[in-house]
């Protein structure tokens, strides 16, 4: 995943710089950033995890990393897309930011840049 990312920040940086360090900052990075304390990194844990996510949403993140995992970008993208348009009253910052991965393994970097700004929102 972590090539996936750097990729991500080399391909849109001139135009994502800001909105691509925080995100990295806030989710990514965080362990860095906030883990102060126990609380903390339970709070980092849960960021990262996605537990806030009901157990069907769990199961289309997981089925998403594992097709991006095998370099299936346009399955993993369908199916992320696919959810997120059937849930739009459950944005989660994990959904919006596979799916950006997966549109960057297709090289879709103003898909991902879309993505990247939900995932932060």
């Amino acid at each position: 995943m972590h090539t996936s990312i750097s990729r991500l920040i080399r391909e849109t940086i001139p135009a994502m710089a800001p909105v691509v360090v925080l995100f990295c900052l806030l989710v990514v990075l965080a362990e860095f950033v906030f883990a102060q304390d126990d609380e903390c990194i339970i709070l980092q844990n849960k960021i990262e995890s996605g537990s806030d996510l009901s157990p069907r949403a769990q199961k289309i993140l997981f089925s998403c990393r594992n097709r991006q995992d095998d370099g299936h970008f346009t399955e993993a993208a369908k199916v992320m897309n696919d959810w997120i348009i059937g849930h739009p009253g459950q944005p989660h910052h994990l959904l919006y930011f596979n799916l950006a991965i997966s549109h960057m393994g297709l090289g879709q970097s103003t898909e991902a840049r879309d993505n990247l700004e939900s995932a932060v929102a």
